[in-house]
């Protein structure tokens, strides 16, 4: 006579031992914030992206910008372009991101400013500055 173990009950322990082996290891890193850290590491270029990349993220975030993007689009009288998102297979599309950023500003900075998840992202005097040496740099190379 074997012993009998139903399937729902093997379930439960087999759930149990990988979940007690889980916690044991400590938290599991979300694969986002690991990328969002990773884009950190390269300065003004990289926080730009995470911005540019939690805008494009959803038609949600997409609307909010695109809703300060039109309210400003009124008052300058001219129509204003939409954030680009890089490739990361060419460096070209990282200075078009970066030319972008750098003629509307204005919008990153009012919608970065009450968004909390972008709080680490948020660029600053000095991270505008870099981006500009970057553009102008890459400019006077290609010329």
């Amino acid at each position: 006579m074997g012993l009998f173990l139903s399937s729902s009950l093997v379930y439960k322990v087999t759930q149990f031992i990988i979940t007690s082996l889980l916690a044991a290891r400590g938290p599991v890193p979300d694969k986002r914030e690991c990328a969002k850290k990773k884009w950190r590491a390269f300065g003004a270029v990289g926080k730009l992206h995470n911005v540019v990349k939690y805008i494009c993220g959803s038609p949600q975030r997409w609307e909010g910008y695109s809703i300060i993007r039109d309210k400003l689009q009124n008052e300058a009288g001219k129509k204003l372009n939409i954030p680009v998102m890089h490739n990361d297979t060419r460096w070209g599309s990282v200075i078009d991101m970066v030319g972008y950023a750098l003629e509307n500003r204005v919008h990153f900075d009012m919608y970065c400013r009450d968004i909390k998840e972008l709080q680490e992202d948020r660029l600053i005097d000095q991270d505008w500055i870099d981006l500009d040496a970057v553009y102008y740099y890459n400019f006077n190379l290609t010329r």
